[in-house]
């Protein structure tokens, strides 16, 4: 069962009941950023990516938010930072370059999972 942690809010646990112990482990935390878009494309092709902030329960969330966005293609990362407003946000991604690139949502100091999407550049 997943339950609010008593002495954390914005952390979801996964609970279960073993011989009569109750178990608790962390499941995730009660915001979480989702990264979309097309994680496909060529050199020098234009595409849209968007963060969307949501609940644990997959809800999308009016907040205004800073967020970060980390781009990391081999041993090079770019950072941009960007404010979520009404819950979402889009930006563009292009390379001019061909490899695999990570890209990462997160929110500065507040726990949220991460958004996360791996774009492959061909």
């Amino acid at each position: 069962m997943l339950i609010v942690n008593p002495l954390n809010e914005v952390e979801i646990l996964n609970q279960w009941e073993v011989d009569g112990a109750v178990i608790s482990t962390h499941h995730c935390w009660s915001n979480k950023l989702v990264l979309i878009g097309n994680n496909n494309t060529v050199i020098n092709s234009l595409i849209t990516l968007t963060v969307m902030l949501k609940d644990w329960q997959d809800n999308m969330l009016t907040h205004n938010s800073d967020v970060l966005i980390s781009v990391t293609s081999d041993s090079e990362v770019y950072e941009l930072e960007l404010e979520i407003i009404n819950g979402q946000i889009d930006f563009e991604f292009v390379s001019e370059s061909m490899g695999t690139f990570i890209i990462k949502a997160l929110m500065p100091g507040q726990p949220c999972d991460i958004g996360l999407l791996e774009v492959t550049v061909s």
